[in-house]
């Protein structure tokens, strides 16, 4: 889960700087893995639910 969540936000970091030309050195990636749960991993719902990239702006 660890390698998997460091990719997925990896990805994001990836298109914000190429697509959307930010500035590499104002974002931040933070990988949680199994620490910050939206949903139960009981159910295939719930894992797909925590599959996610949650983005946070600061002015």
């Amino acid at each position: 889960n660890t390698e998997l969540s460091d990719k997925r936000a990896q990805v994001v970091k990836t298109f914000l700087i190429e697509q959307a030309e930010i500035d590499e050195g104002i974002i931040e990636t933070h990988s949680y893995r199994d620490n910050k749960p939206v949903a139960s991993n009981k159910t295939p719902e719930g894992r797909a639910q925590n599959r996610r990239t949650e983005l946070r702006l600061i002015r």
